[in-house]
């Protein structure tokens, strides 16, 4: 960190919150290597100074995050203030925490009740990485002002997108239509649509990236419903493909962390999860299924076979083909152990979490 004629250097702790101040140059702070005197802090487990910090040259204390004197000492997340004397945020997350998480269902709180352990990070695009996408996209300081401006309006669509970060998918319903002449003369039936978030972490935004669409389209096309591209002319008709979009919320994942969602108001997360009954009994259907097929290839054999050989070679091959097929469906139906079947609205995920690996995304576009 710089100052006039003073270069300090910021040292942390292991959860990233300023611990330390040395100087790395310039006589006015002793010296280099020499510690700040009184800038050696420590917190309580909220964030609340416990002892020290009052030499420290930096307004950024605990969890590397800036404290805002003005504001009686609040710590500004980016997204939303935190109280570290209250240890709660000031506002409501606006990721939808999973409900197989039950520290998750409070909103308010920080890091799951376990602040010695894990940071709340800021995890949303800043304004200014919004603005640098829109003037990439658009070429034009005006008009990107302007329609940064449209953004900021639509309180529900701002929420999101300065919720949302580089990785996260958005994704909800796209229908497409040919129009002829200004004439609707042909209509796709609605499919799914994701599109990843290009950049990096909150800083960059640079754009999306198809992950499962029929058709490309930019975040204000997707913010305004629709998007249209001339196809071509054909005799004394010119065509044009409209297509309506609308968004439902996006989709933040990683393999092995537990998957969040930030949902638009008017749809609702319901998960359902495969349970070892129904797959035993899958599995005892298709034994059945299977053991009944082998018993009745037997009557194929050159020589028939004593009663016994093929009541053995029915459990034999029901077992093995029977625990080869329900694996197989179990796959194709989401049905594993372990599943979680995910539907938002017209959107379908699907996660399975294994013990000592975390979660994965079964059903990818």
């Amino acid at each position: 960190m710089r100052k006039p004629g003073v270069v300090y250097y910021l040292h942390s702790d292991h959860l990233g919150s300023t611990s330390l101040a040395t100087c790395g140059s310039g006589s006015a702070c002793g010296g280099n290597g020499a510690a700040i005197p009184n800038s050696r802090t420590w917190y309580k487990p909220y964030g609340e100074v416990r002892a020290g910090g009052s030499g420290s040259p930096t307004d950024f204390g605990f969890n590397g995050q800036r404290g805002e004197l003005s504001l009686g000492g609040l710590l500004d997340y980016h997204a939303r203030y935190y109280d570290p004397l209250l240890a709660r945020f000031l506002s409501a997350d606006s990721i939808v925490p999973s409900p197989s998480s039950p520290q998750a269902l409070n909103r308010y709180s920080y890091c799951l009740g376990n602040p010695v352990k894990y940071v709340d990070p800021t995890g949303h695009f800043t304004e200014q990485a919004i603005f640098d996408y829109l003037l990439n996209l658009y070429g034009d300081e005006r008009r990107a002002g302007a329609i940064l401006s449209k953004w900021r309006g639509d309180t529900e669509w701002w929420a999101m997108i300065s919720a949302a970060q580089a990785g996260d998918i958005i994704f909800g319903t796209e229908d497409m239509r040919l129009v002829k002449g200004g004439t609707p003369a042909d209509r796709s039936s609605p499919a799914g649509f994701q599109f990843q978030f290009q950049g990096e972490g909150m800083d960059k935004l640079t754009g999306l990236v198809n992950v499962g669409a029929r058709d490309m389209a930019n975040l204000e096309e997707i913010r305004r419903g629709v998007s249209s591209e001339y196809v071509g002319q054909y005799g004394y008709n010119s065509y044009q493909k409209v297509c309506l979009w609308e968004w439902v919320g996006f989709l933040r994942h990683t393999d092995g962390s537990e998957p969040m969602f930030w949902i638009r108001a008017g749809y609702e997360v319901t998960q359902k999860t495969t349970s070892d009954q129904v797959r035993f009994w899958d599995g005892v259907a298709w034994s059945v299924v299977t053991g009944y097929a082998v018993g009745r290839l037997t009557k194929f054999l050159p020589q028939r076979l004593p009663p016994k050989a093929v009541t053995a070679l029915e459990l034999l091959g029901g077992g093995l083909a029977g625990s080869w097929a329900a694996n197989y469906w179990e796959d194709s139906l989401d049905m594993q152990w372990g599943d979680v079947q995910t539907h938002i609205g017209p959107a379908y995920f699907n996660f399975q979490y294994v013990v000592g690996q975390g979660w994965t995304r079964e059903k990818k576009p």
